[in-house]
């Protein structure tokens, strides 16, 4: 429950729009692995910020057979059951990947990555515009 409590929803549904629309990240399944009555909870939130689309892929796995059943054991962690190296062995891979100095140098290019603003053209005053920028289709002005 405090994990629940602990969460900002509102940064959540940004973070999956980021995932989901910038990234354009298309998850064909989504796992949520509980047998806790909070799930049910988390999917009422769940499904009012994200797309029904992607609410019809969320499954809730209860138990290891179900699991099991849904994604096959070569691809599951040894903690599940699977045949994959562990959580463990996982995390410091990631961890020693993104360690390297390969990705830390191009991380540390991307942070210096800006724009020139000096060299932006300054919006100009158009008689076309008659001081109203933008795209308009229809402009009634009374």
């Amino acid at each position: 429950m405090g994990f629940i409590t602990g969460v900002n929803f509102m940064e959540l549904g940004n973070n999956l729009a980021v995932l989901l629309e910038g990234y354009g990240v298309r998850p064909q399944n989504i796992f949520l692995i509980s047998d806790s009555k909070l799930i049910a909870t988390l999917m009422g939130i769940l499904k009012t910020i994200l797309k029904p689309k992607i609410i019809q892929r969320i499954q809730v796995i209860r138990s290891h057979e179900e699991l099991h059943d849904a994604v096959p054991r070569e691809m599951l962690p040894k903690d599940y059951g699977g045949e994959a190296s562990t959580l463990k062995e996982h995390q410091e891979k990631w961890i020693e990947a993104l360690s390297s100095e390969d990705c830390v140098s191009v991380l540390r290019t991307m942070d210096d990555c800006r724009t020139d603003e000096a060299r932006r053209t300054a919006g100009q005053f158009s008689e076309h515009y008659a001081g109203l920028t933008g795209t308009f289709r229809y402009l009634n002005v009374d």
